[in-house]
């Protein structure tokens, strides 16, 4: 087998691994389609913990593997954790929300005041992201 062919080999299990997950995070979500976006997020932070836990469990059959897992398993949290809070906000939704809140008779100062607020927002987290 030449080097050539083995890549692109590699290529195609890599790109048919990656597609395996896509699927596999599209029937977990349609699994959880009708539960509220916290029990979502419930039910998810469960199994991750239960299979985290199978994994360090089985991780103790090999000596020193324990503390990689669980070493490998911080990381990943501490890495989720930093994508959670440098997420910036989706100001169209934000702005749209909005809109659907305001109640009748809300004065239009007010809701330009509050509009201008958000874009300031936009802009700050715009400036910080470049």
């Amino acid at each position: 087998m030449t080097i050539r062919r083995a890549c692109r080999t590699i290529d195609r299990v890599i790109s048919d691994h990656q597609q395996a997950l896509v699927e596999g995070v599209a029937r977990v979500f349609h699994v959880c389609a009708d539960l509220s976006m916290a029990d979502r997020l419930c039910v998810l932070t469960l199994a991750w913990n239960i299979l985290a836990q199978q994994s360090r469990n089985a991780a103790l059959a090999i000596p020193g593997a324990f503390e990689r897992e669980r070493s490998r398993q911080v990381a990943e949290l501490q890495q989720n954790a930093w994508l959670v809070a440098e997420d910036p906000p989706n100001l169209e939704s934000e702005l749209a929300r909005l809109a659907d809140a305001i109640p009748d008779g809300f004065d239009n100062e007010d809701i330009v005041a509050a509009l201008r607020h958000l874009l300031t927002i936009r802009d700050d987290v715009d400036k910080a992201q470049s």
